[in-house]
């Protein structure tokens, strides 16, 4: 019986579906995430800093997926959007990283008294680099089950955006830190 029903869902003709409307050129709604999403990230990471730098730095942790919500807000809500929402968000937030960790490493010693900036900033390096290798290795562990599935990079994008926006953040408080001590890079 089972076998029949399986034949004969295998030998029914294939579905048919009413053809996508056609893409009209003068269409007024305009996306901007079609065009320099990452950037468009980016500005709506900047803005949310800027209101959190308003109010207790705990509500920095609000902005962690403001460039994500935004982004599937504007620009939908397909697999396709999503993964490219999360994607415009993990490189927003790995800027901001890279942006942090230069002024960093860009330290001087002021007064040695102060503490010298050479060593301080080759165990930054190596911490740094430690955290990039746990970041990556922990975002594969956590979506190994998804590999080869269509959530796969959206999930990817999504791990490593977090850990770049909590690592992003945590380096700013070090900025303020470090800028009692060591003369740095605006």
């Amino acid at each position: 019986m089972i076998l029949l029903a399986l034949v004969a869902a295998l030998q029914a003709p294939e579905p048919t579906f009413p053809p996508s409307p056609p893409i009209v050129a003068d269409d007024p709604r305009t996306d901007p995430w079609d065009e320099g999403g990452v950037e468009r990230a980016e500005q709506v990471i900047a803005q949310c800093l800027e209101r959190a730098a308003r109010t207790p730095p705990e509500d920095q942790k609000d902005c962690v997926h403001a460039a994500f919500l935004a982004c599937e807000d504007e620009h939908g809500t397909s697999q396709r959007d999503l993964n490219d929402c999360a994607a415009f968000s993990r490189r927003a937030w790995e800027a901001r990283l890279v942006a942090a960790t230069s002024r960093l490493m860009s330290a001087k010693t002021i007064d040695p008294k102060f503490g010298r900036a050479e060593p301080t900033k080759k165990l930054f390096g190596e911490s740094q680099r430690r955290w990039d290798e746990w970041s990556s290795a922990d975002c594969d562990m956590q979506h190994e089950g998804s590999k080869g599935g269509s959530m796969h990079p959206y999930l990817v994008s999504m791990c490593l955006s977090n850990h770049s926006a909590h690592r992003a953040l945590e380096l700013d408080g070090l900025i303020w830190w470090w800028s009692k001590s060591f003369e740095m890079q605006e």
